[in-house]
């Protein structure tokens, strides 16, 4: 039995007898974004830990240029950036700005114990 032919005798494209191994042309697109999505996921779990275990002054700058640098790389892949990025983006500016917040209260506090300890002297 002979194979369907083409033009020119030769197989259509993408049919039989294609060489073990062989991965349609997409698929190393699917392979970047499969790769990208799973270091969000793991770059959120990290920046959830760091959060909840007082890294976040370390985390939270780490979290928001991964994020920016992911959501960069979908962008140039002209793929939809998933919500695993943005909620990087989210986990690392609130963090950023809730560690400001607390290095300003602790030198606010510092700076109101040293005012009354200078009063009271």
């Amino acid at each position: 039995m002979q194979p369907p032919q083409g033009s020119w005798g030769q197989p259509p494209q993408g049919s039989w007898g294609q060489p073990p191994g062989w991965m349609p042309a997409d698929a190393g697109y699917a392979v970047q974004i499969k790769k990208l999505d799973d270091e969000a996921q793991t770059w959120l779990v990290l920046s959830a830990i760091g959060f909840f275990t007082g890294f976040m002054f370390l985390v939270g700058p780490a979290a928001w240029w991964k994020a920016s640098d992911l959501k960069q790389k979908y962008e140039s892949m002209r793929a939809p950036v998933p919500s695993n990025v943005n909620n990087l983006r989210l986990v690392g500016i609130l963090t950023c700005v809730l560690s400001a917040l607390l290095i300003l209260a602790i030198g606010g506090f510092m700076v109101l114990g040293f005012a009354f300890a200078m009063q009271h002297r």
